[in-house]
């Protein structure tokens, strides 16, 4: 397989890690992070599209008068022509993340609750989240999601936080037990 170009390696260099991070502080299930960074790279076409860089905006999200409410949100970049409208434009990445959970987590699919590529690309059909058939979404999903794990090492980044939580842990219990014996007397 032909290596990604650079613009695109640097871009996942710098955003899969921070993506990661505040999909886990968002208690997003680790297994299915590598899915939704991979819909996020078809999206984002390897987190280089204008929405992306311009708008902070990694799923295509599309603006609608419901964005007016929400705080971070504002009017993005056009849309292709094909396509219409606007995308939103969000004050961060955190906020975009926030608000690409909650999408991804409405029924009758829930995509969040997806178990493998497949399975996810299944929910976000039943959502109607793409045009495509879903045999060619699929293949395209999974095909990504097999390149993000050649190019990147996720598997880390995702187990980094669950180590940093191990790390930690006997710390918190010797302070919990030297407060316990000091707030005992």
């Amino acid at each position: 397989m032909a290596a990604l170009e650079i613009n695109k390696q640097l871009a996942l260099k710098k955003n899969v890690p921070v993506i990661v991070k505040l999909l886990q502080q968002y208690n997003v299930n680790d297994a299915i992070i590598p899915f939704i960074i991979s819909k996020m790279i078809l999206e984002t076409d390897w987190f280089t599209s204008n929405a992306f860089v311009k708008n902070n905006n990694p799923g295509g999200i599309t603006w609608n008068v419901n964005y007016l409410t929400r705080s971070g949100t504002s009017l993005g970049i056009k849309r292709p022509a094909s396509e219409g409208g606007n995308y939103v434009k969000f004050d961060s990445l955190d906020t975009a993340v926030k608000d690409y959970i909650r999408i991804i987590s409405k029924k009758p699919g829930e995509p969040v609750k997806a178990i493998t590529p497949t399975d996810f690309a299944a929910r976000l059909n039943q959502n109607g989240y793409y045009a495509s058939t879903q045999q060619s979404y699929t293949n395209t999903l999974n095909s990504v999601y097999n390149r993000l794990q050649e190019t990147t090492d996720i598997a880390s980044l995702i187990k980094k936080k669950n180590s940093l939580t191990m790390a930690a842990l006997p710390a918190v219990l010797i302070g919990l037990i030297v407060g316990t014996l000091i707030f005992k007397k």
